[in-house]
């Protein structure tokens, strides 16, 4: 089953359970996909753009979960927390920071980067990571790795 075909399956069990906060999430992240198909003339969205799509929705939550912290609105905060955990859910499965490291360490080594090649080198890692790791967390290794 696609992801997106559980999105919708998943979006039919929060409403027949009523569970109001996955059933607005469901439709939210259904509607960013509608949005995405229909800018791109009716083609569907693939894998790729799907995680594309929730990692987008994803640090919108994480920004506003900040936000409504320093904010003191700790209900909204929780409330966008929740919603960022069933976001998350749909997301592929997030390498570890060590395994983040052990891919970064062998990229760079294999093509030779250096200090002044970080941006090449960031879109070597993001690509072979493919939607695997947090791009912070990946720039993070990298800049240290590279300063060395």
């Amino acid at each position: 089953m696609t992801t997106k075909q559980q999105i919708l399956d998943d979006f039919i069990k929060a409403y027949k359970e009523k569970n109001e906060i996955k059933k607005r999430t469901l439709e939210s992240i259904k509607s960013e996909i509608l949005v995405f198909e229909k800018q791109k003339e009716g083609n569907e969205a693939c894998p790729e753009k799907l995680a594309e799509i929730l990692k987008s929705m994803a640090k919108k939550r994480r920004e506003a979960i900040e936000a409504f912290e320093a904010a003191g609105r700790t209900e909204l905060a929780q409330r966008e927390k929740e919603e960022l955990a069933i976001i998350k859910s749909y997301l592929p499965e997030q390498l570890s920071a060590a395994q983040v490291r052990e891919a970064v360490e062998r990229i760079v080594s294999e093509n030779g980067f250096g200090k002044a090649d970080f941006g090449k080198a960031m879109g070597a890692v993001m690509a072979e990571l493919n939607g695997q790791a947090e791009g912070t967390l990946v720039a993070g290794v990298l800049k240290e790795l590279l300063a060395a």
